[in-house]
Protein backbone atom coordinates (compact mmCIF):
# COMPACT_ATOMS: atom_id res chain seq x y z
CA UNK A 1 0.00 0.00 0.00
CA UNK A 2 1.29 3.40 -1.07
CA UNK A 3 1.42 5.99 1.71
CA UNK A 4 0.14 9.88 0.84
CA UNK A 5 2.52 12.27 1.44
CA UNK A 6 2.71 14.01 4.10
CA UNK A 7 1.38 18.07 4.49
CA UNK A 8 3.90 20.36 3.26
CA UNK A 9 5.78 17.58 1.91
CA UNK A 10 4.73 17.91 -1.93
CA UNK A 11 6.66 19.49 -4.25
CA UNK A 12 4.26 21.70 -6.62
CA UNK A 13 6.78 23.36 -8.73
CA UNK A 14 7.19 20.75 -11.43
CA UNK A 15 3.43 20.24 -11.83
CA UNK A 16 2.15 22.86 -15.25
CA UNK A 17 -0.25 25.28 -14.80
CA UNK A 18 -3.44 23.10 -16.07
CA UNK A 19 -2.55 20.48 -13.27
CA UNK A 20 -1.94 22.75 -10.73
CA UNK A 21 -5.40 23.89 -11.53
CA UNK A 22 -6.46 20.12 -11.21
CA UNK A 23 -5.16 19.81 -8.03
CA UNK A 24 -6.96 23.00 -6.48
CA UNK A 25 -10.05 21.35 -7.58
CA UNK A 26 -9.81 18.21 -5.49
CA UNK A 27 -7.46 19.64 -2.28
CA UNK A 28 -9.01 19.79 1.34
CA UNK A 29 -7.77 22.79 2.41
CA UNK A 30 -8.59 21.47 6.11
CA UNK A 31 -6.71 18.03 6.07
CA UNK A 32 -3.89 19.33 4.03
CA UNK A 33 -3.33 23.50 5.03
CA UNK A 34 0.48 23.24 3.77
CA UNK A 35 -0.07 22.05 0.33
CA UNK A 36 -2.91 24.29 -0.26
CA UNK A 37 -0.79 27.11 0.89
CA UNK A 38 1.80 25.87 -1.52
CA UNK A 39 -0.63 25.22 -4.19
CA UNK A 40 -1.91 28.79 -3.79
CA UNK A 41 1.51 30.60 -3.93
CA UNK A 42 2.34 28.11 -6.87
CA UNK A 43 -0.79 29.09 -9.20
CA UNK A 44 -0.56 32.80 -8.41
CA UNK A 45 3.23 32.96 -9.75
CA UNK A 46 2.14 31.11 -12.91
CA UNK A 47 -0.36 33.34 -13.00
CA UNK A 48 1.83 36.29 -12.23
CA UNK A 49 3.85 35.17 -15.58
CA UNK A 50 0.77 35.60 -17.76
CA UNK A 51 0.79 38.10 -20.01
CA UNK A 52 -1.96 40.81 -18.78
CA UNK A 53 -1.45 42.77 -21.86
CA UNK A 54 -2.93 40.46 -25.03
CA UNK A 55 -4.89 41.23 -27.72
CA UNK A 56 -7.02 38.37 -28.39
CA UNK A 57 -7.79 36.86 -24.71
CA UNK A 58 -9.90 33.56 -23.75
CA UNK A 59 -10.57 34.27 -20.25
CA UNK A 60 -11.43 37.43 -18.53
CA UNK A 61 -8.70 39.74 -16.80
CA UNK A 62 -9.98 40.33 -13.10
CA UNK A 63 -9.23 43.82 -11.22
CA UNK A 64 -9.73 44.85 -7.94
CA UNK A 65 -13.46 46.43 -8.01
CA UNK A 66 -13.61 49.99 -6.99
CA UNK A 67 -15.51 52.75 -5.13
CA UNK A 68 -17.66 54.11 -8.02
CA UNK A 69 -18.68 50.49 -9.54
CA UNK A 70 -19.28 49.05 -6.03
CA UNK A 71 -21.70 52.48 -5.08
CA UNK A 72 -23.76 51.48 -8.47
CA UNK A 73 -23.89 48.10 -7.51
CA UNK A 74 -25.03 48.36 -3.97
CA UNK A 75 -27.50 51.30 -6.08
CA UNK A 76 -29.12 48.34 -7.84
CA UNK A 77 -29.51 46.25 -4.54
CA UNK A 78 -31.32 48.88 -3.06
CA UNK A 79 -33.37 49.72 -5.57
CA UNK A 80 -34.28 45.99 -5.83
CA UNK A 81 -35.11 46.04 -2.22
CA UNK A 82 -36.97 48.87 -1.33
CA UNK A 83 -39.54 48.67 -3.94
CA UNK A 84 -41.28 45.64 -2.39
CA UNK A 85 -40.79 46.53 1.05
CA UNK A 86 -42.52 50.32 0.53
CA UNK A 87 -45.36 47.99 -0.92
CA UNK A 88 -45.57 45.81 2.10
CA UNK A 89 -45.33 48.68 4.31
CA UNK A 90 -48.26 50.87 2.82
CA UNK A 91 -50.29 47.26 3.35
CA UNK A 92 -48.75 46.45 7.29
CA UNK A 93 -50.25 49.97 8.41
CA UNK A 94 -48.04 52.13 10.63
CA UNK A 95 -49.27 50.45 14.28
CA UNK A 96 -46.18 49.10 15.58
CA UNK A 97 -47.15 45.45 15.31
CA UNK A 98 -46.70 45.94 11.93
CA UNK A 99 -43.51 47.36 12.30
CA UNK A 100 -42.75 44.02 13.21
CA UNK A 101 -44.19 41.75 10.25
CA UNK A 102 -42.72 44.27 7.66
CA UNK A 103 -39.44 43.56 9.02
CA UNK A 104 -39.96 40.36 9.01
CA UNK A 105 -40.21 39.83 4.78
CA UNK A 106 -37.28 42.57 4.63
CA UNK A 107 -34.94 40.74 6.69
CA UNK A 108 -35.68 37.43 4.40
CA UNK A 109 -35.12 39.55 1.16
CA UNK A 110 -31.97 40.42 2.60
CA UNK A 111 -30.77 36.73 3.85
CA UNK A 112 -31.91 35.98 -0.23
CA UNK A 113 -29.75 38.54 -1.52
CA UNK A 114 -26.81 39.27 0.30
CA UNK A 115 -25.74 35.77 1.77
CA UNK A 116 -27.40 33.31 -0.18
CA UNK A 117 -27.07 34.56 -3.47
CA UNK A 118 -23.51 35.48 -2.54
CA UNK A 119 -22.54 31.60 -1.34
CA UNK A 120 -24.12 30.18 -4.52
CA UNK A 121 -23.09 32.87 -7.65
CA UNK A 122 -20.79 34.65 -5.84
CA UNK A 123 -22.57 38.32 -5.37
CA UNK A 124 -25.40 40.16 -5.39
CA UNK A 125 -27.93 40.74 -8.53
CA UNK A 126 -26.72 43.97 -8.59
CA UNK A 127 -22.97 43.10 -8.26
CA UNK A 128 -23.89 40.60 -11.09
CA UNK A 129 -25.29 42.68 -13.18
CA UNK A 130 -21.95 44.80 -13.54
CA UNK A 131 -19.70 41.61 -13.54
CA UNK A 132 -18.65 42.11 -10.21
CA UNK A 133 -18.04 38.95 -8.32
CA UNK A 134 -17.24 38.54 -4.19
CA UNK A 135 -14.30 36.21 -3.48
CA UNK A 136 -11.98 35.61 -0.73
CA UNK A 137 -8.66 37.04 -0.08
CA UNK A 138 -6.84 34.37 -2.05
CA UNK A 139 -8.86 34.69 -4.84
CA UNK A 140 -10.83 31.16 -4.25
CA UNK A 141 -15.44 31.03 -4.28
CA UNK A 142 -16.39 33.02 -1.25
CA UNK A 143 -17.83 30.54 1.26
CA UNK A 144 -20.78 30.72 3.27
CA UNK A 145 -19.39 31.17 6.08
CA UNK A 146 -18.03 34.53 4.48
CA UNK A 147 -20.83 35.45 3.00
CA UNK A 148 -22.53 35.65 6.56
CA UNK A 149 -19.65 37.38 8.55
CA UNK A 150 -19.93 39.90 5.79
CA UNK A 151 -23.46 40.95 6.85
CA UNK A 152 -22.75 40.46 10.63
CA UNK A 153 -23.09 44.08 11.38
CA UNK A 154 -26.61 44.30 9.79
CA UNK A 155 -27.36 41.00 11.43
CA UNK A 156 -26.74 42.60 15.42
CA UNK A 157 -29.01 45.18 14.26
CA UNK A 158 -31.75 43.17 13.08
CA UNK A 159 -31.90 41.75 16.58
CA UNK A 160 -31.61 44.75 18.40
CA UNK A 161 -34.22 46.17 16.27
CA UNK A 162 -36.95 43.15 16.65
CA UNK A 163 -36.04 43.27 20.68
CA UNK A 164 -36.67 46.70 21.09
CA UNK A 165 -39.70 46.79 18.84
CA UNK A 166 -40.78 43.90 20.22
CA UNK A 167 -40.17 45.25 24.39
CA UNK A 168 -42.08 48.70 23.02
CA UNK A 169 -45.71 46.59 21.58
CA UNK A 170 -45.55 44.68 24.64
CA UNK A 171 -45.41 47.70 27.02
CA UNK A 172 -47.71 50.21 24.39
CA UNK A 173 -50.32 47.89 22.30
CA UNK A 174 -51.26 49.85 19.27
CA UNK A 175 -48.88 52.62 19.21
CA UNK A 176 -49.13 54.06 15.86
CA UNK A 177 -45.13 54.52 15.00
CA UNK A 178 -45.36 56.76 12.15
CA UNK A 179 -47.91 59.50 13.70
CA UNK A 180 -45.90 59.45 16.69
CA UNK A 181 -42.41 59.00 16.21
CA UNK A 182 -40.93 61.88 18.56
CA UNK A 183 -42.59 59.75 21.17
CA UNK A 184 -40.94 56.58 19.65
CA UNK A 185 -37.57 57.59 19.69
CA UNK A 186 -38.08 58.81 23.78
CA UNK A 187 -39.96 55.65 24.50
CA UNK A 188 -37.14 53.22 22.92
CA UNK A 189 -34.00 51.96 25.09
CA UNK A 190 -31.05 54.22 24.94
CA UNK A 191 -28.93 51.34 24.34
CA UNK A 192 -31.03 51.18 20.38
CA UNK A 193 -30.50 54.89 19.86
CA UNK A 194 -26.80 53.94 20.35
CA UNK A 195 -27.25 51.30 17.76
CA UNK A 196 -28.51 53.16 15.39
CA UNK A 197 -26.24 55.91 16.05
CA UNK A 198 -23.70 53.42 15.17
CA UNK A 199 -25.37 51.95 12.39
CA UNK A 200 -25.38 55.86 10.99
CA UNK A 201 -22.11 56.21 11.12
CA UNK A 202 -21.05 52.42 9.76
CA UNK A 203 -21.64 53.72 6.03
CA UNK A 204 -19.21 56.09 6.14
CA UNK A 205 -16.51 54.23 7.25
CA UNK A 206 -17.30 51.29 4.92
CA UNK A 207 -16.54 54.17 2.13
CA UNK A 208 -13.70 55.37 3.64
CA UNK A 209 -12.14 51.86 4.04
CA UNK A 210 -12.88 51.09 0.29
CA UNK A 211 -10.85 54.59 -0.70
CA UNK A 212 -8.35 54.35 1.22
CA UNK A 213 -6.58 50.71 0.63
CA UNK A 214 -5.42 49.40 -2.82
CA UNK A 215 -7.46 46.69 -2.97
CA UNK A 216 -10.63 48.42 -2.13
CA UNK A 217 -12.04 46.43 0.47
CA UNK A 218 -15.04 47.69 2.86
CA UNK A 219 -14.73 47.01 6.36
CA UNK A 220 -16.81 44.15 6.42
CA UNK A 221 -14.64 42.59 3.45
CA UNK A 222 -12.28 42.80 6.28
CA UNK A 223 -14.09 40.84 8.95
CA UNK A 224 -14.63 38.23 6.80
CA UNK A 225 -11.93 37.77 4.55
CA UNK A 226 -13.20 38.51 1.74
CA UNK A 227 -12.68 41.51 -1.39
CA UNK A 228 -14.86 42.25 -4.73
CA UNK A 229 -13.37 41.98 -8.20
CA UNK A 230 -14.83 42.87 -11.40
CA UNK A 231 -13.94 41.44 -14.86
CA UNK A 232 -12.80 44.01 -17.77
CA UNK A 233 -11.55 43.76 -21.10
CA UNK A 234 -9.29 46.49 -20.93
CA UNK A 235 -5.40 45.73 -21.97
CA UNK A 236 -4.11 48.97 -20.47
CA UNK A 237 -4.54 47.75 -16.92
CA UNK A 238 -1.74 48.07 -13.68
CA UNK A 239 -0.54 45.19 -12.95
CA UNK A 240 -0.77 46.35 -9.16
CA UNK A 241 -4.96 45.93 -10.06
CA UNK A 242 -5.01 42.77 -11.34
CA UNK A 243 -7.06 39.87 -8.98
CA UNK A 244 -5.34 36.33 -9.22
CA UNK A 245 -8.45 34.28 -8.69
CA UNK A 246 -7.62 30.62 -8.36
CA UNK A 247 -10.54 29.08 -8.21
CA UNK A 248 -13.87 29.81 -10.71
CA UNK A 249 -16.29 27.60 -8.92
CA UNK A 250 -19.15 30.46 -10.04
CA UNK A 251 -18.93 30.53 -13.79
CA UNK A 252 -18.68 33.69 -15.62
CA UNK A 253 -22.06 32.87 -17.32
CA UNK A 254 -23.82 33.60 -14.06
CA UNK A 255 -22.44 36.72 -13.72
Amino acid sequence: MTLSPADGQIDYTQYTYEQLKQVFGRIDRERAPLNYASLVEQIKLRETALPVHTEVTSTPIWIYSGFFARLCARALDTALTLIPLFLVFIFAGTKIESHLWWQMPAWLGFLLLEVFLVAWYGGTPGKLILKLRITMIDGSSVTARASSLRMLPQFVTFAASLFAYAQLMLTVPNFDALANTATLNATLPRWFQLTNWLMAIWPVGECLSVLLNSKHRALHDFIAGTMVVERTTKTDIDSSKVASLVSDHHEVSKA
